[in-house]
């Protein structure tokens, strides 16, 4: 079994590692992220790390923008 990793205080895109939040269903470690448009999120570490989640998905100040770019990036 590895280490938990602190990540709180860390950026990941738009989010804003805050503190960890537990753990889901299959044993993943949950954060709690505050987004750039100042909403929070809970999100997988894993997600944070490897880049899958990079802001709330809201639609707020520039979310919404960031899946539009990411989504017709060719």
């Amino acid at each position: 079994m590895q280490a938990m990793k602190d990540m709180a205080g860390q950026r990941f895109g738009r989010l804003m590692a805050i503190e960890r939040d537990g753990v889901d269903g299959s044993g993943n470690v949950m954060w709690r992220c505050l987004c750039d448009c100042g909403k929070t999120t809970v999100v997988r570490g894993g997600h944070l790390r490897s880049g899958q989640v990079k802001s709330c998905g809201g639609r707020g100040r520039g979310c919404k923008d960031e899946k539009r770019q990411a989504r017709h990036t060719r």
